[in-house]
């Protein structure tokens, strides 16, 4: 597609509260679908590099299978203070097909700088 988004499937193939790993340009991207809305993550947990896609999905939050920490599937931020987050991409459904930016650059935190979950700003639904 012409703006950077590309096609990964038509939206029947994204089941509602489930995530579902695709290649994005070779980048592996969770797409998760939650009621009428879209959202991507890099399939790859920071702290430890598990496929977040086969974690379960907790309101907007996708929980990592192998340690347990939740991410917001928004903004990517972790509920409990990290180093890092998870990498979030654009993503949208377009005339019945999931279409995804292309992921780019990491994005993670500094090294030295901490980041936070503020549960005021994202609720859990």
């Amino acid at each position: 597609m012409r703006d950077g988004f590309v096609n990964v499937g038509p939206v029947d193939d994204f089941r509602e509260g489930r995530g579902k790993a695709v290649d994005v340009e070779g980048v592996t991207v969770g797409i998760y679908r939650v009621g009428e809305s879209w959202h991507a993550l890099k399939d790859c947990c920071p702290p430890m590099g598990a496929s977040l896609c086969e974690g379960r999905l907790n309101g907007r939050a996708v929980v990592c299978h192998w340690h347990g920490w939740e991410f917001d599937l928004e903004s990517g931020l972790p509920y409990r203070p990290s180093k890092k987050r998870a990498t979030t991409s654009p993503v949208e459904s377009r005339d019945g097909a999931v279409c995804v930016d292309s992921p780019g650059a990491e994005t993670d935190a500094a090294e030295d700088e901490w980041v936070a979950f503020d549960p005021d700003k994202h609720p859990k639904q």
